[in-house]
């Protein structure tokens, strides 16, 4: 995590932190090699393009 970073957006911090905050969730909650865990991660790395 980079603070006071000026190229971007709130919007744009905000995404970030949601995804970052599913992604921790789902690691937790599925594990690391789960299927569950991979269809998140796919879907995290679709918003981000």
């Amino acid at each position: 995590m980079v603070l006071n970073r000026e190229d971007e957006t709130p919007e744009q911090e905000l995404i970030e932190d949601l995804i970052s905050i599913l992604v921790s969730f789902s690691e937790k909650l599925q594990g690391m090699g789960s299927r569950e865990y991979e269809k998140v991660r796919k879907c995290v790395e679709e918003i981000k393009a």
